[in-house]
């Protein structure tokens, strides 16, 4: 099954998202692969919309720990850059492909802002 990530991850995005990672095809896919633009992977969640709030955020760190509990092996192909909350998701895939032209990052840091959430990495058995 593959995943379109969008570029920058408005409130609609992150919930397309969830919603396909929770779908029916998820559980019955052999693995799970999430792919950005050649542009960008995904820079992380879009700070300019007025929207940014607790909800969207907490529905960030749903995704996180969605991807965290797939059914199946998550894969994150990156060509191109992969920032904040983009770089979270990434993280929180079982395997990362990544070209010469991947960039990660994590730009919160310039601006002495963190991070909107992290999640832990588990082991699956």
């Amino acid at each position: 099954m593959q995943i379109a990530i969008p570029a920058k991850l408005t409130e609609e995005g992150v919930r397309g998202v969830l919603t396909q990672l929770e779908s029916n095809a998820a559980r019955e896919a052999k693995a799970i692969v999430l792919e950005g633009s050649a542009e960008a992977f995904c820079v992380g969640l879009d700070l300019t919309a007025p929207d940014v709030t607790r909800t969207r955020l907490g529905m960030f760190t749903q995704l996180l720990h969605a991807l965290l509990r797939a059914p199946r092996p998550t894969i994150a192909i990156v060509d191109g850059q992969a920032l904040g909350g983009g770089l979270g998701i990434v993280s929180a895939c079982d395997y990362v492909i990544a070209s010469d032209r991947a960039r990660f990052g994590l730009p919160e840091r310039c601006s002495a802002s963190r991070p909107p959430s992290s999640a832990r990495r588990s082991s699956r058995a």
